[in-house]
């Protein structure tokens, strides 16, 4: 898992906010090869 917090950027020496807390708690990865011609989908 990922946790930001706090997120900010300096913006010509003022100090901005962007996130306060966030997270990231899996991927969703695509299986399979999409140029399989033996899929059900064609």
């Amino acid at each position: 898992m990922l946790r930001l917090h706090r997120i900010t950027y300096n913006d010509k020496g003022t100090k901005r906010k962007v996130m306060y807390e966030g997270s990231l708690g899996g991927m969703i990865v695509p299986h399979g090869d999409p140029d399989d011609s033996t899929s059900s989908d064609t």
